[in-house]
């Protein structure tokens, strides 16, 4: 789909729903700034809570020794894990989401630390105007998203692919909003 279509559909007062239909057909350099301004993070799952933690600072050996060391030994993984290294873009930060959602649905030592090792590597990796392109695509059309299913280096498992895409979307919108001071650091 055009730029120029997306924006008149945007402009018609397109719903949400309508927008997340036509996202499909997106690539993340067609998201106008206008469209990724309008992600609302009402209804967002509370950082602190079970479903998708967000960590706001990573904690050190002197605050909480065994958090500490789970959060390093993911990060030595995660730096030897071959999908996290993937080429193309959109490709690797899918990879990286369904790590966390299967951290989170996994309940890993870490996992509320895990949001914020990631997205410092992809902030690393990926220019930011890019990287917000890449959030606002898994945001809005996460049935575009395919999951990783099965993270043996990790010890983690989900059948439920449903349930990772949408774990996978709150993640991006979380990290979005962080990039766009909308939701805080």
């Amino acid at each position: 789909m055009s730029r120029h279509v997306f924006r008149t559909v945007l402009r018609a007062g397109a719903t949400t729903a309508t927008l997340l239909l036509l996202g499909s057909c997106l690539s993340a350099a067609d998201i106008p700034p206008e469209t990724i301004a309008g992600i609302t993070y009402d209804g967002m799952p509370d950082d602190r809570g079970i479903e998708a933690p967000f960590a706001k600072v990573l904690l050190t050996a002197a605050d909480d020794p065994e958090l500490a060391a789970a959060t390093a030994e993911f990060r030595a993984k995660l730096a030897a894990w071959k999908p996290a290294q993937a080429t193309d873009e959109f490709q690797r930060l899918g990879n990286l989401l369904s790590l966390l959602s299967l951290a989170d649905l996994g309940r890993l030592t870490c996992e509320s630390e895990a949001p914020l090792v990631i997205l410092g590597q992809l902030r690393e990796a990926i220019p930011e105007p890019r990287l917000i392109q890449l959030l606002a695509r898994c945001a809005l059309t996460p049935g575009e998203m395919d999951p990783l299913l099965d993270i043996p280096e990790f010890d983690l498992r989900e059948v439920d692919r449903e349930l990772v895409r949408k774990r996978m979307a709150i993640y991006a919108r979380k990290m979005l909003g962080r990039m766009l001071g909308k939701l805080p650091r």
